[in-house]
């Protein structure tokens, strides 16, 4: 019994390499499982989202350069507001030429420029409330933040779940070739 499982065991690893036409399978139906075809009404969604981020630049842009009596802490905060606005709409412009949307790539950029600009916006927002005189608007001012930073944190989670089932997903993908694979040689093996 003992000399069986050897020889089963040799086999499993003398066979394990996925062949070419497998990977090229597997490396296709990853392909499809991560692009999504982007949907019209995600289309439509997308393209108002740009023109917001655009509106949201122009906003900023007024508010940082318009206002000769802000501070230098405050004027920087609506500067990284311009720079997150047109990265974003960046983002959405790219995913939009492309027609599809990556789960891992587009995921990963667009919650990692929302969780960069709101540490950076909480980071601002409490050296601001640090500096101001009216101790009350300080306390909302911070009040206010930690709501942003929650729904940061809150998308920032769901994008680690959806990553972490991905990844299970492309795991039992690579599993299942790699099984398909060893039974298709072991057959030939046997005949």
């Amino acid at each position: 019994m003992n000399e069986k499982k050897k020889l089963l065991r040799d086999s499993l690893v003398n066979t394990e390499i996925m062949s070419d036409v497998r990977r090229e399978q597997y490396e296709k139906e990853l392909q499809m499982m991560f692009e999504q075809k982007i949907s019209t009404p995600r289309k439509w969604g997308s393209v108002a989202l740009v023109f917001v981020m655009l509106a949201q630049f122009v906003i900023f842009s007024w508010a940082a350069f318009s206002h000769n009596e802000l501070n230098w802490l405050a004027r920087s905060g609506f500067m990284l507001g311009m720079a997150f606005s047109l990265f974003f709409a960046f983002l959405l412009i790219r995913m939009l030429k492309r027609g599809s949307y990556n789960l891992r790539a587009d995921a990963n950029a667009m919650t990692g420029a929302v969780w960069l600009f709101m540490i950076l916006f909480v980071t601002i927002m409490l050296f601001l409330a640090g500096s101001m005189d009216d101790k009350v608007a300080a306390v909302q001012m911070i009040v206010q933040t930690t709501i942003f930073f929650i729904m940061a944190v809150t998308f920032l989670l769901k994008n680690a779940v959806e990553q972490s089932e991905l990844k299970t997903r492309e795991k039992l993908l690579e599993i299942d070739y790699r099984l398909a694979d060893i039974s298709e040689k072991l057959d030939k093996q046997a005949h």
